[in-house]
């Protein structure tokens, strides 16, 4: 992925991967520094049929995802990040599974709209969770469990400050 500014200026939808490919994402940012991503409120949305996510970061320092409608159906997570640093992830919405970021340093979560999804970060350290909305309300009639909304496992340093949680 090259530095830069990108904007996304419609909907994205992730279709079904060609036969013996495994695992990818509809936005696959790694290996850089320096991006920044505005969906401007168009959403991504994968298809559930293999393992894809809406995004994924991978070993990028310096970035920032905003204004995004992530819906990941029947995938892993709308959002992961992966070893990454000083990353401001702010405005978006995030549908069923949620955000999952491991070993990353100086990840700010803040207004973001988590619609029945979580936040599991682990092995990460000077992460800033605040000013989001956890909106945890299953369908009318029907149970729903979930290991926690907002998870912080091995690290040091994360504040969680200032958020709704609904549910």
């Amino acid at each position: 992925t090259e530095p830069g500014r990108y904007t996304l200026v419609a909907d994205l939808s992730g279709s079904s991967l060609p036969k013996g490919v495994g695992y990818t994402a509809c936005l696959f940012v790694h290996n850089t520094k320096d991006v920044a991503i505005d969906c401007a409120q168009h959403s991504i949305v994968t298809d559930g049929k293999k393992l894809q996510e809406p995004i994924r970061v991978e070993k990028v320092s310096n970035f920032s995802i905003k204004g995004c409608y992530l819906d990941p159906q029947g995938t892993l997570s709308a959002l992961e990040i992966w070893d990454s640093s000083n990353g401001e992830i702010s405005g978006n919405t995030f549908l069923p599974k949620g955000v999952f970021a491991s070993g990353g340093t100086n990840l700010t979560f803040r207004d973001n709209t988590f619609d029945r999804s979580s936040l599991h970060q682990k092995f990460t350290s000077g992460s800033r969770i605040q000013d989001n909305i956890f909106d945890f309300r299953p369908p009318s009639g029907k149970a729903a469990f979930i290991d926690g909304l907002i998870v912080s496992i091995y690290g040091n340093d994360n504040i969680i400050s200032h958020n709704t949680i609904n549910g």
